[in-house]
């Protein structure tokens, strides 16, 4: 089960709350075409900028740079220096999409969907609290 504000939940249907707002920021990470392609290509393996930037051949690397900025603050890619080239090499981390994926099959899985009944009295429970 999930708290909610600290408090631990027992016999409620198990929710996805995220004080903090992470998984919405994540979301609206990926709420972007050329982020969601940015990721397509790493997905392929590891890139620098350059690299990118010719793949992705329409883009400013200005634009492009903003972009990977975002996906690094999400933590969904990371960056790390190639010893021979010296240049910063960008990856997936995939410990934070595996995680990602497991909170949007939560959230889509309708076996822990309550009828209105049910959310009317767990609602009410919650906020006579």
């Amino acid at each position: 089960m999930v708290s909610i504000a600290g408090r631990p939940q027992t016999g409620r249907p198990s929710v996805i709350i995220t004080p903090s707002g992470a998984l919405a920021d994540m979301f609206k990470a990926l709420a972007d075409s050329i982020r969601l392609t940015i990721l397509g290509l790493l997905r392929k393996g590891d890139l620098c900028e350059l690299d990118l930037a010719d793949l992705m051949e329409m883009l400013p690397r200005n634009l492009l740079s903003q972009h990977l900025a975002v996906l690094r603050q999400q933590g969904l890619v990371k960056a790390r220096r190639d010893n021979t080239k010296g240049r910063l090499m960008y990856y997936i981390d995939k410990e934070v999409l595996a995680e990602l994926g497991r909170q949007c099959r939560r959230l889509i899985d309708t076996s822990t969907v309550c009828d209105n009944r049910e959310f009317q009295s767990t609602a009410e429970t919650i906020l006579s609290e």
